[in-house]
């Protein structure tokens, strides 16, 4: 039985923001050392329930905007703490590559916390782009995570837009 199904569209249609084309788990939540690679056309992930699934999109959502940490109470069930590997969290760990106006980029981060570390680079001509300056934002057209978590990723159970999503429209509008 299947509990989630991703699909990632990966055309070449140029009417996209960008196209995912390889994922690196080195360890994140229950994957480990898992590759990952998605073509053109509709790249479906699927498997039984409590396979990795959910775990794989919420890697992908790592990987553009990081892992947030929370404080106090609410930090045992933060994205953080629920992913963090038991076994070697120090290989807290991914890459992601993807295409985007023809060009190929990679992403690679280590989320663990007393290591946290970035790079983002333009593969197609070795430029060291910056995560921390907006340069992905740039290249995704401004998008940001919220607009991301309610737009072009749909988690599990999740079928309405959150008042996050309302008012960064009505920010838009009237911009």
């Amino acid at each position: 039985r299947t509990k989630s199904i991703i699909l990632w569209p990966a055309g070449s249609d140029g009417n996209r923001i960008m196209r995912l084309t390889y994922l690196w788990i080195q360890r994140f939540g229950k994957l480990k050392e898992r590759e990952f690679f998605l073509q053109d056309g509709i790249n479906i992930i699927y498997g039984a329930n409590e396979s990795g699934k959910s775990t794989l999109h919420s890697f992908i959502r790592g990987m553009l905007f990081g892992m947030p940490r929370y404080r106090g109470r609410a930090s045992r069930t933060d994205p953080y703490t629920r992913y963090e590997p038991w076994e070697r969290p120090a290989d807290y760990a991914g890459s992601m590559k993807f295409i985007t106006g023809g060009k190929e980029f990679r992403i690679d981060r280590n989320f663990y916390k007393n290591d946290v570390r970035e790079y983002f680079v333009c593969e197609t001509d070795g430029e060291q782009l910056s995560l921390a300056h907006g340069d992905l934002e740039a290249l995704l057209g401004g998008m940001s995570e919220n607009i991301y978590d309610n737009t072009v990723s749909i988690g599990q159970l999740r079928s309405e837009t959150d008042e996050g999503m309302v008012q960064e429209l009505q920010n838009y509008m009237a911009n």
